[in-house]
């Protein structure tokens, strides 16, 4: 059996404070940064910069990894319910989005679902049934009528409100009521 060579251990030295603890320990790491820009709310301006190296840094993973990607993405979830929102700018990294530019952002996604929507569509649309099994053909067939009939008509909406959300000043005004 060896013997353990015990030292004693300083624990003023070694011994964390509580924030130290915190920013070392932070989990999930997402929180890292809400934390960052909370604690530096003038680094965080809108309209201002942040690169994916910084983004990463400061939540403690790599940028084009799936960790960064997913951290990111539930830190904006967050900040967006805080009155922030980051703007994937491609290759460089998040701004933080002004205000004015929420509608836009908000069109995009909603144009971006309704693109989803009509591609789930047309792939189950496309199926060659006649090769399919009779069990997964009916799943198959079922699938794509409940899709035409809960989203086709709204996805059809969708470039009719988002024409409305770009130029407000193009739907006729309702004449006013007596």
């Amino acid at each position: 059996m060896s013997d353990f060579n015990t030292e004693e251990i300083n624990a003023e030295e070694t011994a964390l404070t509580s924030a130290e603890l915190n920013t070392t320990i932070k989990l999930p790491l997402w929180k890292n940064l809400i934390d960052a820009i909370e604690t530096h709310p003038e680094d965080w301006a809108f309209g201002t910069l942040h690169t994916h190296d910084e983004i990463g840094s400061i939540m403690g993973v790599s940028y084009g990894t799936t960790a960064y990607s997913a951290n990111l993405s539930r830190a904006n979830d967050e900040l967006t319910h805080m009155g922030m929102r980051l703007k994937n700018i491609r290759g460089t990294g998040y701004e933080v989005l002004e205000p004015e530019k929420y509608l836009d952002e908000s069109v995009h996604h909603l144009s971006k679902g309704a693109r989803q929507i009509r591609k789930s569509y047309n792939i189950a649309s496309g199926c060659k049934l006649n090769y399919v099994s009779p069990e997964k053909r009916r799943e198959l067939v079922g699938f794509r009528d409940w899709v035409k009939d809960k989203f086709m008509e709204s996805v059809s909406d969708v470039s009719t409100w988002v024409q409305i959300a770009k130029n407000p000043e193009s739907v006729p005004k309702l004449p006013k009521r007596n």
